[in-house]
């Protein structure tokens, strides 16, 4: 698992996440845009178009893929392997529920600097976040919400992915 403050350059960065037909598409899990970017700005034109009636995912990954493959498709060449963030697929987000020491074989741990919870599906799934007591994600959680500082927060983090050459 990698630092997100690794990423020093002030370069362009758009996560990725895969659909269920493996097709990679641009995603709003993690976004680096320059403040007066041109995509940035028709972006939150077209947000403030919607108004207030808008529906999930609308104004994030699917404008965004619209944006990116209709309008500026110079961009693609700023967006992120799925490790990057999304290196769960919405699609597998119960793998979230299994133990930590189980997933971390699944994933390409040198290649992430987050990960993308997916909130919306537990919800759909009526998952309760907060009833869940072990597997990955309550394991993050407590990392998160115990560490008193961002050396502990690491040394946790260590122990989750079994990094202990680091």
């Amino acid at each position: 698992m990698r630092n997100i403050a690794e990423i020093t350059s002030k370069k362009t960065i758009i996560s990725t996440a895969y659909h269920l037909k493996e097709v990679l598409t641009p995603n709003n899990d993690f976004l680096r845009l320059k403040k007066k970017d041109k995509l940035l700005k028709y972006l939150l034109e077209e947000i403030e178009k919607l108004g207030d009636n808008v529906k999930h995912g609308e104004t994030g990954p699917l404008l965004l893929e619209k944006s990116i493959f209709n309008e500026f498709p110079e961009y693609k060449k700023y967006l992120t392997p799925t490790e990057f963030i999304g290196s769960i697929n919405y699609y597998d987000y119960e793998d979230f529920l299994i133990p930590s020491s189980q997933l971390i074989k699944k994933l390409n741990i040198p290649k992430i600097f987050g990960f993308h919870i997916w909130n919306t599906m537990f919800r759909e799934n009526k998952i309760n976040l907060e009833t869940i007591n072990n597997g990955f994600y309550y394991d993050l959680k407590e990392a998160i919400l115990t560490s008193k500082n961002s050396q502990e927060y690491f040394n946790k983090l260590k122990n989750i992915f079994n990094l202990n050459n680091c």
